[in-house]
């Protein structure tokens, strides 16, 4: 009896052991992905932000390197449509009326990060003059962003305004 008794006492506290240690390794994984997504958040918004206002920000004497640096920052199909708009409307339009745009990101929320995909919201202020219409037309601006991660950095697979 006396032996069954140790026994069941030994199995006692090494189930107790267990579970401690897997409460500790529970707390410390969850507190790691805790910091990976906060850093991994940070750098969505970043990314989403600055993307943002580069597509809306350009001059009409370099309109057509300051879009070509925007696509840079595109990937898929959407690196596609966005380059072929800019080459048959915005730079021979910037070019033609003398457009400036100057776009601030304002505010900026990550909705959603899954693994190498992510949804983020941007809300700019796009500042556009003419030479014909040299007084600045101010436009609030907001925009869904989806991002894609391709070898660590994070690139914008769609941009739409609202």
């Amino acid at each position: 009896m006396r032996g069954s008794r140790l026994m069941a006492w030994c199995l006692g506290v090494l189930a107790v052991l267990l579970a401690s240690g897997a409460a500790v390794l529970s707390v410390t994984v969850d507190d790691a992905q805790a910091r990976v997504s906060a850093q991994t958040r940070d750098d969505v918004a970043q990314a989403a932000a600055e993307t943002s206002a580069a597509l809306l920000t350009y001059t009409p004497d370099t309109v057509a390197a300051d879009q070509y640096a925007a696509g840079e920052r595109l990937t898929g199909d959407f690196r596609a449509r966005y380059g072929q708009f800019t080459d048959t409307v915005v730079v021979p339009t910037s070019r033609t009326n003398r457009v400036t745009s100057t776009a601030t990101v304002t505010a900026t929320g990550v909705s959603s990060v899954d693994g190498d995909d992510a949804e983020a919201l941007v809300f700019l202020t796009q500042v556009t003059s003419t030479d014909a219409a040299p007084d600045p037309v101010t436009t609030k601006v907001g925009a869904r962003v989806d991002l894609t991660r391709i070898d660590g950095r994070w690139l914008v697979s769609d941009f739409e305004p609202s």
